[in-house]
């Protein structure tokens, strides 16, 4: 298979995934479902009134957003965590706007660590954290933003040490580092999971075919001038 042909932000289908691992991963999709409530829906629709600068209409969604979201650490950790990578990201993308790039940096950071404790609770959740790779993906595109030439390269190493797995996708709270091949293994090892899903395997456990597709995303930052965050 072609790299060319897969887009992750498009096919990485995280959810089948979880719901392939059994029982157990299918009846906590059940609950991300029904807890999550508008929780990603105002964050999506935030990010859009952000990109046309309409900062403040924003922020009201992200706060609404909070609001619902917090509870949830209690109720519900797992779901909690997931769900603060998207609340993450958001705030991030709101700190970015405001012209807060320390903050945007930190949140971004928070999010990657917010995937890693949702694991550490349910390992079932493990290919949730390959979307940890958009959080290097992300600080690359602050650093050229700012103009920061000399950050900005710093940051692109940093992607490729990730991508070659050379450094972990994340680190869970037992100290176990995860890896892509790592996530590629477990879903080797998952008899239920879709063939439409083997590219996605293809993309964590070969290291080539995964170095083509995080360079085309790098490819971009260089060509699109006054690129933004294009947050999912």
């Amino acid at each position: 298979m072609s790299a060319k042909g897969f887009d992750f932000e498009t096919q990485y289908d995280w959810a089948a995934m979880i719901a392939a691992s059994g029982a157990e991963g299918r009846a906590w999709l059940d609950s991300y479902r029904r807890d999550q409530g508008s929780i990603t829906l105002w964050v999506r629709e935030s990010l859009g009134l952000l990109r046309d600068r309409r900062i403040d209409e924003g922020f009201e969604l992200l706060r609404r957003a909070r609001a619902q979201w917090l509870p949830l650490r209690t109720l519900s950790p797992a779901v909690f965590y997931i769900l603060g990578r998207f609340y993450y990201g958001g705030i991030a993308y709101y700190s970015y706007c405001a012209g807060d790039f320390v903050q945007a940096e930190r949140r971004m950071r928070r999010a990657q660590w917010s995937i890693a404790q949702a694991v550490s609770i349910a390992p079932f959740l493990l290919p949730f954290t390959a979307l940890c790779m958009d959080v290097p993906l992300k600080l690359v595109q602050v650093a050229r933003a700012r103009h920061r030439w000399a950050e900005m390269k710093e940051k692109v190493a940093e992607v490729r040490e990730i991508t070659a797995d050379r450094q972990p996708l994340c680190t869970l709270r037992d100290g176990t580092a995860v890896y892509h091949a790592s996530v590629g293994e477990h879903l080797r090892s998952l008899s239920g999971l879709d063939k439409s899903n083997d590219e996605a395997v293809q993309y964590l456990q070969d290291p080539e075919f995964r170095r083509e597709v995080i360079d085309r995303m790098l490819c971009g930052l260089y060509l699109l001038p006054g690129f933004l965050i294009p947050y999912p």
